[in-house]
Parts: structure tokens; C-alpha cells; sequence
């Protein structure tokens, strides 16, 4: 029999559903080393500070490394290359080549479907573009432009920070206040967006239906802009990225939450424990950009760096598992599977190619505000917060340190996707009707700017607005950091949160095909997925910052303020691990094939032995075929209801009965293995099972008085209170009795302990009818009894 140590053991340190099963990822870095790498395979290449990611038509890939004022280009061969910045923080170089212009601190990224890359050049104040000729020139000066999104119209928007507004940038440059009036607070939610008050908005992402969602990271909440109006859609620590899925789960980074939020169309987000700062979904791969590196996240929901290793240096056109990043903060992908990096702290947007190879392709590495009209490679960024790409190719790029929202071209050219009214855009992303949706988190707004590149506040008085995502339902996703929330927007202009209470910091969210929602919630250094049903379940990091675990289940390794995450429709999953200046990837091992098991039972998990199961017993299903680490695929149910999974290990599985088989004459307890059936056990239902926990000599899992288990050489003292803990007392209604070597003991508390499923009985020993020794213990609860055999000590 198992005593109730063992219980507790395998409560608190079991293989939970829902943990080990959020996905069942393994984690790798796929980015980031101690070089640079331009012109080597992505994998190998450097990123110091991954913000922006986007991903252009020609599948390039897209990183503002913020840290070294570059914006990277990762080819679909893998190789990367500088595209804007030369590496040293200023402002110069527009109208020349985007490779020999200044950026400072380059952050958001978009493409759109001319091939303009568009970077927000954060600490210079302007959204740059590098045209396809690779000519840089600015195009929008705002305040701190942080992220940038074209909307389904190729509408630029940018994400002002300090300007607490998001941008819609016109064709003339001239941004449009979308969301936010300017003045930092969280109000406005149900009337227009362009009045309401955003606090610091960053991430950005358009819906399927065109509704703007924006990361208002200051009021720690993601806003939702639906045709003018603004709501609060989800709360989010610090959402700094967001991206839609093919199904409509926004994905929102959030690393001052620690985590990567999947934010479904309903319900509850899912975290992964992912600190990503942006993140970029496209043609069914998703990219995280992780503190200094980018993550790609495939459809298996596996997750590998792509580029970015850690240390700020090399790595463009080599492996980006070999380059240096240098707090990679967004991530992007395209179709073809490149992934684009907003490297913050060396000011550039990177892209990783799909065979891993890492390339600059927007900023210089230095923070600045210069290159509009050239090459990206030659402009300067300003800390670039996220990138974006739309089917055109076109990049988006927040740069935040410049205030403005920018855009890279798909032939490698740079220019303003938005004109003044940003302050610190962090995210930015197209929607599906030309226009950018953007959250300036300064502002506390979620702006949108269309093609004259004039951002309108669409949510405003948002709390630190970062990452933005579109769901299928054109919902907007948006993390707000500041006030701890994720949030969406809905087409009609209301907000929901996903998930409340979960969050600390939420920064880039994503949403996969299934409608989950990975947040990057770096305040909680983890990334978590928001089920369907609106369960949050950490899928990587253990909630303390730190790097270890790469080659090892994501659940028990280590990231350090996870900020930005991307996820494809096919499942792909990668991380911005921020201070880890990596991109990390989750990725789903290959599991085992199961068999039917004919051998399998269902037992009291107390007394071991078969009978009748009541409503909350703690039930064992035993003999299955499966081992602790297949838990996470595991379905136990009773009938038509899903049981709780306690824990798994090597004895079984431990689920509570589900109420609702109460009045019922039998049920089957069926065990399902990623949705094919392992075992089937008639049971017979009862009101109540009860059963004492006990070791394998009989000795009752019982304390003393004064809290000290008891024992042979610690028995209880007659007339003294003992605690006898069972399961199954069910939900009769009839009395609790005890009796102790076969004499009544009165019963002081008869009820819930502190673990699912367990019940304590408190009852005092009787005094002057028994002799010392190991007595005989029994509870009654009507007609039913437990096991005989249990006893406890007295003196």
C-alpha cells in the first residue's frame, strides 16, 4: 500500500498534466554564438539584441538587432547578411546604401509587397526604409517608433513607445494616429481608438478581419482596434510581439512576463516559458526573437534557435546557432520558413534562412536613425523592437529607439512606413488590408497606419502594449506588460481577457494552428500555452531565470526574461530568450507507439485494491503500457468525463474520479494516448469508497497531535487528537465514524486536506478501554468501510 509520503511525493513532484503534456517540448537553442556571421549560414551568425522580425515574399527572414544597430537578412539558404546598419549606434546614411547608414537601437521590422523592409529606428525617432535596391531613408520621425505591422491593405503602422500612440503611416510618410491620443493611461475601451490613452504600446498584428491588436505594454494589457473602436483585449505583462497563426491564435512576447503567450480565439491563453520579445508567423512557421537570438518553432512544435548564440559579435551568412546575439527581442517567419530577428541591442533585424543560415538584413549595428532610401544594410536602427512580414515580402520593422515604424522592401531597400505620432512602437504588423498595426508602449496605444503611413490610435491607455497578434476571426491579440494582461480585441470592438491573473509580464505572443496561444511572459520566465478551454500551462522554463536544459524537456530548463515568441500554422515554435541573447526552439520529440493493454485496472489509490469508485476518489490506473514522460499525451475518462491527472510515474497513472459520475450504477474509465485508446475498465460506482493511506506494513499515513507522523517509536498518547488521511468519503451526506482497535473515537474534522482528491480525518484516541501497541484503525462513512489492516500506534 502506499503511504501518504509517497502521496505527496508524487503529487509534488509527478509528471503533471498539462506541464509535461502542455506539448511535450524539448528545448534547443537554434541561434546565436560569439561572431557576427554576415555572410555565413544564419545558424552560425550573431545577433546581440534580436527585437523586429519579419519575413519578406522571397522568404527571407528579417532581424533588428537592436544592441549592434543592424537589421540582418537570413536567406531561404540559410546564409545571412547585413542589410542595414553598420554595427555602430548613430543616425546617418539615408538616401545611400542601408548597409553603410547609422541605426540606433533598430526594433520592429515589416516587409511589404514591393520588397520595402521597414525598420523602426527606435533611438533615432524614425521609421527607415530600405527599398529593393537597398537604398535607406526615413520616412516617418516620431518619438520612439518600437514596432511596425502592414495590415491587410499594406497599410504600415507603427507602435510609438514614448508617444503612447500606434501610427498608421500614409504614402506620404505623415503617420495617422490609429490608437492613443498621446497621453499615457489606460481609458477609451469601447470608443474610439484614436482617444483613448495607451501607456507605452509595443507589439502589433492584424487579424484575418482587419482588426489592429495592439501591445500596450504599460497598462500590461493587449488593446484590439475594430473599425475605430478600441478594447482591452487580453492582459499581458509586457506584450512586446504579436502574430496570428493560420488558426487564429494570437502569439504574444512577453519577456518581462518571462513567457510566450498563444492566445486561442477563445478561452484561455497558453503560456511557454519563453521570453521573447516578437514574434513573426508566416507560411506555417512561427519565430521567436529571444533575447539574443531567434527561435524557430515548427509544426511538430519543435523549437530551434535559427539564429543568434548568445555573445554580441558574428554570425552573418554562417549557422545562427553559431552567431552572436545580443537580446534578441522579436521574432518573424515567412512562408518558406525563414526567420526574421529583431536584434535589439545591436540595433539590426536578422533573418535566418531555412537551412539555418543567419544574415543581417536591416540596420549597421549602431543605434541611429539614418538610411532611408537605401539599403537596409546601411541604415541605422534604434533598438528595433519587432518585425513583421506581409505575402508580399515586405518587412515591418518597429524601430522603436527612433519613434517610428519602417519597412524593408524585398529588394533590400529601406524607408518609413510611418510619419510622426509615435513614441516607443515595440510592435508592428501588417494586416490583410495594407495597413500596420501598431503598439506604442510609451503611449499606451495600439495604432494603425495605413498606406499614407499616418498612424490612428485603434486602443489607447494601455499599460505597456508589446506584442500583437490577429486570431482567423480578425481578432486582435495584444500582451500588455504593464498591467500584466493579455487581451483580445474582438471585430466588434470588445475587449476580453485571456486568462486573468496568469500573467506578470507578458511580451510576444503567437497563435498556432489549433487556435493555442503561446505568451512570452518574461516577468514569470516561462512561456505558456492558452488551451482552448482557456487553461494556461507552462511549456517551457522552470520560473527561474537562467540558461541550462537545451537537449532536455523545456518544462525543467532555464530561460532568462523570455520576450518574444513565433509560431506557424504547422507548429513551430521559437523563442526570444532575451538576456539569454538566444533564440530557442521547442520542438515535440517523437513519441512511441502505444498498444491496447488488457492488463491495465483501476484501483483506490489509498488501499491498492479494485471496487467501487465514488465521486473525488483518488483513483490508480495501472498497467497501461505508458511511462511518466508519455503523461503529457494522456487523456483519462470516466464515462463522458475528462478525469484531473494528479501525477504519472512508474506506478501508474493518478487521477481524481470526476464528480459527475455521482448516482450512476458503472462507468468505463478510458485511457487515451494522443487520441488512441490504450485501455478501457469497467467500474462499478458507488456514493462512497473510503480508504486509509498506509505503508506496505500497515502502518496509517497518520500524525500525532503535535504534527509529528506517527509511529512505533513515536505513538500517540490516549485522549490526544490524531490525523488520519484517506480518499473517497465521497458525497453521501452520512456521517464520518473512526474506530480504533474497534472502539468509537469522536471525530473532530472529517473533510478536505490540501491535496486534490485527499481527505483528513481528525479524531481523538480513547482513553481507558485500550492497551498500548499497534491498534487496529477504521473509517465508516454509512455502510462502507476501509481496508482492513491499517493501524496506528498508541502508548
Amino acid at each position: 500500500m502506499r503511504c501518504l509520503l509517497s502521496l505527496w511525493i508524487s503529487i509534488s513532484a509527478g509528471i503533471a498534466y498539462g506541464q509535461a503534456g502542455s506539448g511535450g517540448y524539448f528545448v534547443n537553442t537554434i541561434a546565436g554564438s560569439s561572431w557576427v556571421g554576415d555572410g555565413g549560414p544564419a545558424i552560425a551568425a550573431i545577433l546581440f539584441q534580436a527585437e523586429g522580425v519579419a519575413v519578406d515574399v522571397n522568404v527571407n527572414i528579417y532581424v533588428a538587432d537592436a544592441a549592434d544597430n543592424r537589421v540582418r537578412q537570413i536567406r531561404p539558404d540559410g546564409t545571412i547578411r547585413t542589410i542595414a546598419g553598420t554595427g555602430t549606434r548613430g543616425f546617418s546614411g539615408d538616401g545611400g546604401p542601408a548597409t553603410a547608414a547609422q541605426l540606433n537601437a533598430p526594433y520592429g521590422l515589416a516587409c511589404d509587397s514591393l520588397g520595402d523592409l521597414y525598420i523602426a529606428d527606435l533611438g533615432n525617432g524614425r521609421v527607415r526604409r530600405v527599398a529593393p535596391d537597398g537604398t535607406i531613408q526615413t520616412i516617418a520621425m516620431l518619438n520612439a517608433p518600437r514596432n511596425l505591422a502592414l495590415d491587410n491593405s499594406g497599410n504600415l503602422y507603427v507602435s510609438d513607445f514614448n508617444a503612447h500612440r500606434v501610427y498608421r503611416l500614409g504614402a506620404d510618410g505623415k503617420p495617422a494616429a490609429i490608437a492613443g491620443s498621446g497621453v499615457q493611461g489606460y481609458a477609451g475601451d469601447g470608443g474610439a481608438a484614436a482617444t483613448a490613452q495607451l501607456a507605452f504600446p509595443a507589439g502589433l498584428a492584424f487579424d484575418a478581419q482587419g482588426s489592429l491588436y495592439i501591445g500596450d505594454t504599460g497598462n500590461r494589457v493587449i488593446r484590439k482596434v475594430t473599425g475605430g473602436v478600441i478594447s482591452t483585449f487580453s492582459r499581458a505583462t509586457g506584450p512586446t510581439g504579436l502574430a496570428f497563426d493560420a488558426s487564429a491564435n494570437l502569439w504574444a512576447a512577453d519577456p518581462l512576463g518571462g513567457q510566450l503567450l498563444i492566445i486561442p480565439p477563445s478561452g484561455a491563453p497558453t503560456a511557454l516559458a519563453i521570453a521573447a520579445r516578437e514574434v513573426a508567423i508566416a507560411n506555417g512557421s512561427f519565430y521567436a526573437a529571444v533575447g539574443a537570438a531567434l527561435w524557430r518553432i515548427a509544426n511538430s512544435g519543435s523549437a530551434s534557435v535559427v539564429a543568434g548564440e548568445g555573445n554580441p559579435a558574428h554570425g552573418d551568412y554562417g549557422p545562427a546557432i553559431s552567431a552572436r546575439l545580443n537580446h534578441p527581442s522579436g521574432v518573424a517567419m515567412d512562408s518558406s520558413g525563414s526567420i526574421y530577428i529583431a536584434d535589439r541591442d545591436n540595433h539590426r533585424v536578422r533573418r535566418v534562412a531555412p537551412d539555418g543560415t543567419i544574415t543581417t538584413i536591416a540596420g549597421m549595428g549602431v543605434a541611429g536613425n539614418a538610411g532611408d532610401g537605401g539599403l537596409a544594410t546601411s541604415a541605422q536602427l534604434n533598438s528595433p523592437n519587432s518585425v513583421a512580414v506581409d505575402s508580399a515580402g515586405n518587412l515591418y520593422i518597429a524601430d522603436t529607439g527612433n519613434s517610428r515604424v519602417r519597412v524593408v522592401t524585398p529588394d533590400g531597400h529601406i524607408r518609413a512606413a510611418t510619419l510622426l505620432g509615435l513614441v516607443s512602437p515595440v510592435y508592428a504588423i501588417p494586416d490583410n488590408h495594407e495597413s500596420i498595426y501598431i503598439s506604442d508602449a510609451a503611449q499606451g496605444k495600439i495604432l494603425k497606419a495605413g498606406p499614407n503611413g499616418v498612424p490612428a490610435t485603434v486602443l489607447q491607455g494601455l499599460k505597456a502594449p508589446h506584442g500583437l497578434a490577429f486570431d482567423a476571426q480578425g481578432g486582435l491579440y495584444f500582451t500588455e506588460a504593464g498591467a500584466a494582461r493579455v487581451r483580445r480585441l474582438a471585430a466588434d470592438g470588445s475587449l476580453t481577457d485571456v486568462a486573468p491573473g496568469v500573467w506578470n509580464t507578458p511580451r510576444g505572443i503567437g497563435i498556432d494552428a489549433t487556435g493555442r496561444i503561446y505568451v512570452a511572459d518574461a516577468g514569470l520566465q516561462q512561456v505558456l500555452r492558452i488551451e482552448a478551454s482557456g487553461q494556461a500551462t507552462p511549456v517551457a522554463g522552470t520560473g527561474v531565470a537562467g540558461l541550462s536544459g537545451d537537449g532536455g524537456p523545456a518544462a525543467t530548463a532555464q530561460l532568462s526574461y523570455p520576450w518574444d515568441v513565433a509560431v506557424t500554422p504547422n507548429g513551430a515554435i521559437a523563442i526570444a530568450d532575451l538576456d539569454n541573447s538566444r533564440i530557442r526552439e521547442l520542438a515535440i520529440p517523437p513519441q512511441p507507439t502505444v498498444s491496447v493493454s488488457t492488463l491495465a485496472d483501476a484501483v483506490n489509490a489509498a488501499s491498492l485494491l479494485p471496487g467501487p469508485v465514488a465521486p473525488g476518489e483518488l483513483v490508480l490506473v495501472r498497467n497501461t503500457g505508458l511511462t511518466a514522460a508519455q503523461a503529457a499525451a494522456t487523456q483519462v475518462t470516466f464515462g463522458s468525463s475528462q478525469a484531473q491527472i494528479v501525477s504519472a510515474d512508474s506506478n501508474g497513472i493518478l487521477v481524481i474520479a470526476p464528480q459527475s459520475i455521482a448516482g450512476a450504477s458503472g462507468t468505463e474509465v478510458d485511457v487515451m494516448y494522443n487520441g488512441s485508446p490504450v485501455a478501457a475498465i469497467p467500474e462499478v460506482v458507488a456514493d462512497v469508497s473510503p480508504a486509509l493511506f498506509a505503508d506496505a506494513s500497515g502502518q496509517a499515513a497518520a500524525t500525532n497531535q503535535d504534527g509529528t507522523a506517527n509511529s512505533s517509536a513515536n505513538p500517540a498518547a490516549r485522549g490526544s487528537v490524531v490525523s488520519l488521511f484517506g480518499t473517497s468519503l465521497g458525497t453521501s451526506g452520512f456521517p464520518v465514524m473512526v474506530t480504533i482497535a474497534g472502539y468509537s473515537a469522536d471525530v473532530l474534522y472529517a473533510g478536505p486536506a490540501s491535496y486534490p482528491g485527499l481527505f483528513q480525518i481528525n479524531a481523538r484516541v480513547p482513553t481507558g478501554y485500550i492497551g498500548p501497541g499497534d491498534l487496529s484503525v477504521m473509517v465508516s462513512v454509512g455502510a462502507s468501510s476501509s481496508q482492513a489492516g491499517v493501524m496506528i500506534w498508541v502508548e
